[in-house]
């Protein structure tokens, strides 16, 4: 027996017409019905049960549908109504869209259409054929999907208006997969407006997100962003979670080719965890292709490598051919980023194949495109011309006028590397908009500086140069990490270096010094200009296994160097993740991170703390060149130096621990080698430190360098200049930036004098014992009459340190004594850690502690070695402490000598407590042991000891009652 369409009871029939309008509203009705009815007729309990289920699958509550649905169906079998048992299947097919993503849906659907025909009901039959045909679209194969489409259009575009829009809406999606652009907009656009009619709030919302992806296809991410955001507030407002996630995963696609990477990493993460939850594993290969595609522009080869074969995997055991594909040529992507070319092109020509089989134009144009990128890179220009001519042809049939203006970029580009004049015309014929934060953004205004450079046009190129290395530095600032900050700045290196030049051909100094602040230490100015948030709940228990593996590993004894750089790469990964997760956008970014730096308001700051009486050295690596511009209060003065092996030897074996006591013995001179006695530092300093800084120096002159590259390790108080020692000549004081200086010195001065000791001396069999911590700390106490101690069992605790982080009592401290071992690897900034008690304290758990503006003192060793990265992002200790909100650090570049750091300490901590400036405080202990190795010559006093320690960020730490003491001549 059938029964027609119009026999659905009429109260059912009202509530799944609003199922389609506000499934919450229609379920909820749906529910009171259920309660208020007689249960004794069972077929109208079966319709009753029925409608709720359908509106709870309208809603995205497939858990709970799922019973309902079943049971109503059971009872509709029971009595023979075949068309309402079939109307149960086709619900429940559409709550494994929505639950399973499971393959075989199309032929369920397909399966079904023909029982309903058989049934009776062919325009019910009609509309499941359209659910076939958006998911043959799902799968990326537009041209079946359209088959199926042409079939069902008589009963569907003639009759009910509803079934009309929705066919546009598929038609519309068939089309931009086939790469038809504008008939997709104009498909999408109909079928939106009869949805606008019919007041349809959740298929208006359907078709804007379908018309996002048009626009995103067309390289139009803020159009994309916009739309995706307007359906993110329908499917809000309706509480839809499944559609949610869909447009948590697409708007972090958009925010990633904008380069705002870290919401678009909190989004895409948001999404994965929706889409893990509900087991999709579909979904879960798209937004693993989404991570991949953010590693992939952070220059996070190895992750993005692993996403990408993720991606693939789930993708394929899906049938989802189109995700599969992106995959595949994305994984080609970071091989021509490693220079694996060979692999490259074996994979692109095998995808290329693919494509056309699959009628994907789209994806076939942007193959093309990689395939002349290749060649192009080998040099094999011709090559490269004719497929770039190729993918533009493609990109320009199907509209993507953008990525065809950008093909014609690159054929000018090589007309111009091969001296060809009609390259330069069209390669200033064609400059497309460079509106995006993107690296194809950065990489069309690259070719814009370098072909005005190329004519000689040095003003206009150093304004692209300009541009370009803003857009690098949007890009570094946008993710908190250090690794992935360097990882963009090495992409970025020559851009950087092209400026410099250009900017030092012109003399430009103050230009030099916008440059490289638009540049130095992005990940530091981050964290000191947002406020530090807690990491998500759920990613503490990973977090914590691998701390303590890092911590084993690291523990007394050889270092197994590939486990542990796979352990801190899964590590890094993670806390990255972490740390971007759920913030929304709107919170994302803070507006100090776009304040400009500003010359004038940094001379002012720092005359109003020193008078006229201070020079800054800032220090630029450009190639083989080492430039220093020296700020004054009333100029500047650019040197550049030519940074050959001579300057790099002596470099090394100032900072370096094989020529340690070579150079700070004075070995040469007295072997006879020199005859001037410390011949090296000497030359150091005659190279390094220009005649305007030279000219200004005397005992009490604040001198901050800013340091470069191999600069970070060196030692500057230990060069001598004219018979002396520049600790003698000046009190010198390290800066990561001059807008980092600036942020700290706005830190008001602390007025409280209290002190936290952190003393650790044993630590079982994880490291040697210190005996000479307690004397150490009672030394410190003496002077410091506020301070107190945190030993517990020999050893202050971690989690006692955390804990007081956590509660924000680390906050009251003036000063934080750490007096223990630390360590900090070559290359592996990251494993940088304390020694306590209880376990190891690492770099990023350090920059997450909550500190007050006072001093830290690092009495360990490597407190302030580093490991420097590209774009002067600096992993150590030092840096860590200032991120978690220190004023100023002291510490040693390298291993302390016991004897000697209770000497200095205690001289140091004895002037502070008199001045109140660390900076100065250094020099007097610096200057005291001078003193005292000239007279005795005793090892502790020694200048590879002294030496060692630098002041690091503000200088001032506390406010003084009795005034400040000028360091002694």
């Amino acid at each position: 027996m059938t029964i027609a369409a119009d026999s659905i009871p009429r109260a059912s029939a009202r509530l799944l017409a609003l199922a389609e309008r506000d499934p919450r509203r229609a379920a909820a009705l749906a529910r009171r019905a259920i309660a208020q009815s007689s249960q004794d007729d069972a077929l109208a309990a079966a319709w009753s049960r029925y409608t709720l289920g359908y509106a709870l699958v309208a809603w995205e509550r497939v858990a709970e549908a799922r019973p309902l649905l079943q049971n109503a169906r059971s009872v509709f079998e029971q009595h023979g109504h075949a068309y309402a048992d079939l109307l149960c299947r086709h619900a429940l097919i559409l709550a494994d869209v929505w639950a399973t993503d499971r393959a075989g849906l199309h032929d369920d659907f397909a399966a079904l259409a023909e029982q309903l025909v058989v049934a009776g009901a062919p325009l019910e039959a009609a509309r499941c054929q359209l659910d076939q045909a958006r998911q043959l679209c799902v799968l990326g194969r537009p041209d079946a999907a359209e088959a199926v489409l042409g079939t069902i259009a008589p009963l569907l575009v003639a009759g009910d208006s509803l079934d009309q829009a929705r066919w546009l809406r598929t038609r519309g999606t068939a089309a931009y997969l086939r790469a038809a652009y504008d008939q997709a907009r104009a498909l999408l656009a109909d079928a939106e407006q009869i949805f606008i009619t019919h007041r349809y709030p959740l298929e208006i919302a359907r078709c804007w997100t379908e018309q996002a992806r048009v626009a995103f296809l067309q390289e139009q991410p803020d159009r994309a962003l916009a739309l995706y955001q307007r359906a993110e507030q329908v499917y809000r407002r309706y509480d839809v979670p499944i559609r949610l996630a869909y447009c948590s995963k697409t708007i972090g696609l958009a925010l990633m080719r904008q380069g705002i990477y870290d919401a678009a990493l909190a989004a895409t993460l948001r999404a994965l965890r929706q889409f893990v939850a509900l087991g999709r594993d579909g979904d879960i290969g798209g937004c693993q292709l989404n991570l991949g595609n953010i590693y992939y522009y952070t220059a996070r080869w190895e992750a993005a490598l692993a996403c990408y074969a993720r991606a693939e995997a789930l993708c394929a055991a899906r049938g989802l051919l189109g995700e599969q594909l992106m995959a595949c040529r994305n994984r080609a992507l970071v091989y021509r980023a490693l220079g694996r070319w060979d692999e490259a092109h074996f994979l692109l020509t095998a995808l290329e194949n693919q494509a056309r089989m699959l009628n994907q134009h789209a994806e076939l144009a942007e193959l093309v495109n990689m395939r002349a990128d290749l060649f192009a890179d080998a040099g094999q220009d011709d090559l490269a011309l004719v497929q770039y001519q190729r993918a533009q042809e493609l990109f320009a049939q199907h509209g993507n006028l953008t990525s065809a203006a950008v093909c014609a970029l690159e054929q000018g580009w090589l007309q111009l590397r091969r001296g060809g004049v009609d390259g330069l015309g069209t390669l200033q014929q064609r400059r497309p908009r460079c509106d995006t934060a993107s690296p194809p953004a950065l990489a069309r205004k690259a070719r814009l500086a370098r072909c005005a450079e190329s004519r000689g046009v040095v003003a206009e190129a150093l304004r692209h140069y300009r541009a370009a290395v803003d857009l690098v530095g949007d890009l570094r600032r946008r993710l908190a990490s250090e690794m992935i900050s360097s990882s963009l700045a090495a992409q970025a290196a020559s851009l950087y270096t092209d400026a410099l030049r250009a900017a030092a051909a012109c003399g430009a100094a103050e230009t030099l010094l916008e440059i490289a602040e638009a540049q130095r230490a992005l990940v530091l100015q981050r964290q000191l200009a947002t406020q530090r948030a807690s990491l998500p709940r759920e990613a503490l228990p990973e977090l914590a296994l691998l701390r303590e593996r890092i911590g084993a590993l690291l523990d007394y004894g050889d270092v197994d160097d590939g486990a542990l750089d796979a352990a801190l790469d899964a590590y890094g990964t993670l806390l990255v993740q972490a740390r971007h997760a759920d913030t929304p956008l709107s919170e994302r970014w803070n507006p100090l991170l776009d304040r400009a730096f500003d010359l004038a308001r940094v001379r002012e700051t720092l005359s109003a703390a020193f008078g006229d009486d201070w020079t800054i050295l800032v220090y630029l690596v450009s190639g083989a060149e080492l430039l220093a511009v020296t700020v004054m209060p009333d100029g500047l003065a650019l040197q550049r130096t030519l940074r050959d092996e001579a300057i790099d030897r002596l470099i090394a074996q100032a900072s370096t621990a094989a020529f340690r006591a070579y150079t700070y013995r004075d070995f040469v001179y007295q072997r006879g080698a020199t005859n001037r006695r410390w011949d090296g530092l000497c030359l150091l300093a005659e190279q390094l430190l220009p005649p305007q800084a030279i000219g200004r120096l005397h005992p009490g002159h604040r001198l901050l360098i800013v340091p470069a590259g191999p600069l970070h390790t060196l030692p500057w108080a230990a060069l001598r200049l004219e018979g002396g020692w520049l600790a003698e000549q000046a009190i010198v004081q390290l800066l990561p930036s001059l807008t980092i200086w600036q942020a700290l010195a706005d830190k008001p001065a602390v007025s409280r004098r209290a002190a936290l000791l952190v003393g650790c001396q044993t630590f079982g069999d994880r490291a040697p014992p210190l005996p000479g911590v307690a004397d150490e700390l009672a030394a410190i106490a003496r002077h410091w009459p506020a301070a107190r101690a945190l030993p517990r069992d020999g050893g202050a605790q971690r989690d006692d340190l955390i804990d007081q982080s956590a509660s924000g009592e680390l906050e009251h401290y003036a000063v934080l004594h750490f007096a223990t071992h630390a360590q900090l690897l070559p290359a592996r900034g990251m494993a940088a850690h304390i020694k306590l008690g209880d376990g190891d304290l690492l770099l990023p758990e350090i920059a997450n502690l909550r500190l007050g503006s006072g001093l830290v003192t690092l009495s360990t060793c490597d407190g302030a070695a580093a490991d420097v990265l590209p774009g002067e992002e600096v992993l150590s200790l030092s840096w860590a402490f200032l991120a978690a909100g220190a004023g100023t650090v002291l510490a040693s570049l390298w291993p302390v000598y016991d004897a000697a750091a209770i000497l200095i300490m205690d001289v140091f901590y004895a002037e502070l407590a008199q001045c109140g400036d660390a900076a100065m405080a250094l020099a007097h202990a610096q200057r005291t042991l001078i003193a005292a190795y000239e007279q005795t010559g005793d090892a502790a006093t020694e200048p590879q000891y002294w030496g060692s320690y630098v002041v690091t960020g503000k200088g001032l730490v506390v406010e003084t009652t009795g005034g400040t003491a000028p360091p002694p001549s």
